[in-house]
C-alpha cells in the first residue's frame, strides 16, 4: 500500500465515486490472493480530507515512510534519523504524528523506542 506514497500526489476529487475507491481495495485483495507470501499480514487504509492530507503528509514525512518501506531493517528512531539526515527531535515529532494516523507503531523497549511500519 505504501508503494504509492508520494507517487502522483494527485488532487483529491470530492466527486470520486465509492465504486472507484472500491476498485482500489479490490486490487489490493486480488494481489493478496495471487501472492499471499508476498503480501503484508495487514493493511491500513487511510483517507484524509484534502486539508488534513496537506497537513499530515508533508514531504519530509512522506520521505520518512518511503525510507522505512525500502529499508525494513530500520527499527529505531536514531537509525531512521541517520537515513533521512534530519534532526532527532524533528523525526521523532513526525513519527508521533504518523503513529497518530496509523502509519507506524512506536513500542517502548526499556529506554529505547522501536518503530515499525504498520503496513508495507
Amino acid at each position: 500500500m505504501f508503494g504509492k506514497i508520494g507517487e502522483g500526489d494527485k488532487e483529491f476529487n470530492d466527486k470520486e465515486s465509492p465504486k472507484n475507491r472500491f476498485g482500489d481495495f479490490k486490487e489490493l485483495v486480488n494481489e493478496a490472493i495471487k501472492d499471499p507470501e508476498g503480501t503484508p499480514d495487514r493493511y491500513s487504509i487511510v483517507e484524509l480530507s484534502p486539508e488534513l492530507n496537506y497537513q499530515v503528509m508533508t514531504e519530509k514525512r512522506t520521505q520518512l515512510l518511503q525510507v522505512l518501506k525500502q529499508e525494513p531493517e530500520i527499527d529505531s528512531i536514531s537509525e531512521s534519523t541517520k537515513r533521512v539526515e534530519r534532526w532527532l527531535g524533528a523525526v521523532y515529532w513526525d513519527l508521533k504524528v504518523l503513529k497518530n494516523y496509523g502509519f507506524v507503531d512506536l513500542v517502548r523497549q526499556g529506554r529505547k523506542k522501536t518503530l515499525e511500519l504498520v503496513s508495507g
